[in-house]
């Protein structure tokens, strides 16, 4: 049983079968992954917060249940008990549900791993309690393995006290696409640069610094279009680039299929990377993406950003949550052709260093198989193994 917070299992299984392109990138690798597993398993994806509870057994054969939950976390009892009903043997939780992984730890014949994109952050009293709390159920002897998406977030549960040998940093499978560097592109003066953003379109996500950058552009003369795809709280954005005057510098695409995004992406002059110190970011997949792209990365400093992309050198970097910054950052890159240029041909070492061994199947086969190597081999991936240092060495003390 693979446990997940949200989402439609059911929507993406149908969408990729009729040749639609995923909303998400990690989708396909997901359903490929089930669909194999369901030829000799019995496999089933359970969703906790949905509008409407069913159970339906897809044409491969794996069962996808929504609970039907508003709220998992207020509602952890039924949430338990549904998943307790269907009598899992191995269970993988997608999410930071510990409702789940606390019934989990008490269920003799039940194997058990968490699988998260979360990071972890010791700003305040509550959450050094609750990361206490975390770390001590994450230790727990029948949670086997805790994955974690990529190795800044992975670094994070190990600061909370989590055990590093339990600790495996993981990440979806991809290829280098071996695009082009990206020329500096000649503008005339009325012609506007273009930003794009992707991502939930929400202010923890610091969309709004965005719209303030585009103000700060436009009273320096520097036409900016600014272009955001993704769902969320559009009205808000869209009062704020109105109360701004830069209604008509401001595009919201709404979801664009995941194929979309790297071409995207490439087809702009700037992409922002903008998450505030109070998102729980994992690793956003965008990070990836632009650097495929080859376009030049405007990136807050949140923490889980942090050894991964270089001021000046893979990226422009900037404090968090500051519009006026962004647009510093913006202005420096189109008015230094060298600057733009060496982002760009940076692009592909920052790609590669930012490589993990250990992908998406890897996690559910070598788990599942449990044989000594396999027992051995994923230990070879923990934090404790060492393998990892130089990418850690990197990080800002925090």
């Amino acid at each position: 049983m693979l446990v997940l917070y949200a989402g439609d299992y059911r929507n993406a299984w149908y969408r990729i079968q009729s040749g639609k392109p995923p909303t998400w990138h990690g989708h396909p690798f997901m359903v490929e992954r089930f669909s194999e597993m369901s030829k000799h398993h019995q496999v089933t994806v359970f969703t906790c917060k949905s509008e409407t509870a069913y159970e339906e057994t897809l044409p491969d054969g794996c069962r996808v249940i929504e609970a039907g939950l508003a709220d998992p976390v207020k509602q952890h009892r039924e949430l338990v008990a549904q998943v307790a009903a269907q009598n899992p043997t191995h269970l993988m939780v997608r999410a930071p549900m510990m409702s789940i992984l606390r019934w989990a730890s008490h269920q003799k014949d039940l194997r058990t791993i968490a699988a998260l994109a979360n990071s972890y952050h010791q700003n305040t009293w509550r959450e050094r309690l609750k990361n206490w709390r975390t770390a001590r159920l994450f230790n727990h002897p029948k949670i086997e393995w805790v994955f974690n998406h990529n190795i800044n977030s992975s670094y994070s549960l190990q600061k909370i006290g989590v055990n590093p040998a339990k600790i495996i940093p993981w990440d979806w499978p991809q290829i280098w696409l071996n695009r082009e560097s990206k020329p500096f592109p000649p503008r005339s003066e009325t012609q506007p640069w273009t930003m794009f953003y992707v991502g939930s379109v929400i202010p923890e996500k610091g969309v709004g610094d965005g719209i303030n950058a585009v103000a700060k552009l436009r009273q320096a003369g520097i036409p900016m279009q600014f272009k955001v795809a993704g769902k969320g709280n559009l009205d808000l954005f869209k009062q704020q680039a109105a109360r701004l005057g830069v209604s008509d510098a401001v595009t919201f695409l709404g979801l664009i299929p995941n194929v979309e995004v790297i071409d995207t992406m490439a087809a702009a002059d700037l992409v922002l990377i903008s998450s505030r110190h109070n998102y729980p970011e994992g690793f956003p997949f965008t990070i990836n993406q632009a650097l495929l792209s080859r376009t030049p990365i405007i990136a807050s400093d949140h923490p889980m950003f942090a050894g991964i992309l270089q001021h000046q050198e893979s990226a422009m970097i900037f404090p968090a949550g500051d519009g006026e910054a962004i647009a510093r950052c913006a202005q420096a890159l189109i008015t230094s052709p060298s600057l733009y240029a060496s982002l760009s041909q940076n692009s592909q070492a920052a790609w590669e260093f930012l490589q993990v061994p250990v992908r998406w199947g890897d996690v559910i086969d070598r788990w599942l198989a449990d044989r000594p190597g396999d027992r051995q081999w994923l230990a070879d991936h923990s934090l404790q193994s060492g393998c990892y240092q130089a990418r850690i060495d990197r990080l800002s003390p925090r």
